[in-house]
């Protein structure tokens, strides 16, 4: 082969070397890219489970609250029947 021919190939291997190395350096650059996006996904994940937890707990303390809440509705509901009958027996007992 002639001078030239082998140049001209040693010059083509020399871009394809340059390029294999340039797509080495991008597949690291993906890999990296890639190990953060799973980082931020599991973070996600962790805070979403966090939330659905505190969800259910807020959630059981709601339901806590209101079946206090009606026990004291009921208590009032109790304690003004019993005011209104106090209050018709002390009008009776006047009226006599």
């Amino acid at each position: 082969m002639s001078d030239k021919k082998l140049d001209l190939i040693m010059d083509m291997l020399v871009g394809l070397k340059t390029d294999v190395e340039g797509l080495k350096m991008g597949m690291q650059g993906l890999k990296s890219d890639m190990q953060v996006i799973k980082r931020e996904q599991q973070q996600q994940g962790d805070v979403i489970h966090q939330l659905v937890k505190m969800v259910g707990e807020n959630n059981k303390h709601h339901v806590k609250i209101m079946d206090e809440l009606n026990t004291h509705e009921h208590n009032i509901e109790i304690l003004n029947k019993n005011q209104l009958k106090l209050e018709t027996e002390i009008s009776k007992l006047k009226s006599r």
